[in-house]
């Protein structure tokens, strides 16, 4: 009897991590840290994530549930390369997609002394829409009124100042690249 011929097709779709993989994988790295009013830096994380995901919502019909899933990833792991001692390399070790390891990538702020609005200009100008988003989220998360309040009178003026120039910057790249406030 001869063997049927072989169908090299993947039967089943590949794995993928998942918003609780991030979420764990952020929890376990960003262990012991903390936010400048020294609450457990997980909680900012969890805001991001929570901010990129509602704004993302109203998007079904463009966004696949994998993407939105991605967007969500990259909003949970935003500061890993920034803030630990991993790498987006490590992240695809990991198991996570090219898309969130190169959003992590793309969402962290270049080592050296270089003006944040210029980093914030250049991300406007060269990140999709995605990543412009996550962004916001994470400026939206840190400058709010609620978190800025738990910090003293000059770092909540500084960091008032350097967000509330960022923001209008990214909403003005998301309108560009075809966001509309839902």
């Amino acid at each position: 009897m001869n063997a049927p011929m072989r169908d090299h097709r993947l039967i089943l779709p590949p794995l993928q991590r998942t918003t609780a993989d991030a979420e764990a994988f952020a929890r376990i790295v960003h262990e012991g840290q903390f936010d400048k009013a020294g609450r457990p830096y997980v909680e900012h994380l969890a805001g991001v994530a929570h901010r990129a995901a509602a704004k993302i919502s109203g998007m079904p019909g463009i966004l696949s549930p994998t993407i939105a899933s991605e967007v969500v990833q990259i909003a949970w792991l935003h500061d890993v390369v920034e803030d630990t001692r991993h790498t987006a390399d490590d992240l695809r070790m990991e198991g996570f997609s090219d898309v969130v390891a190169d959003g992590v990538f793309a969402l962290t702020k270049p080592l050296g002394n270089g003006a944040y609005l210029d980093w914030i200009n250049d991300l406007a100008s060269t990140a999709s829409l995605l990543i412009v988003l996550v962004k916001i989220a994470d400026i939206e998360d840190n400058s709010d009124p609620e978190r800025l309040a738990l910090l003293n009178d000059a770092t909540r003026e500084r960091l008032s100042a350097k967000y509330g120039a960022a923001l209008p910057i990214l909403k003005d790249a998301a309108a560009r690249l075809g966001w509309k406030k839902r």
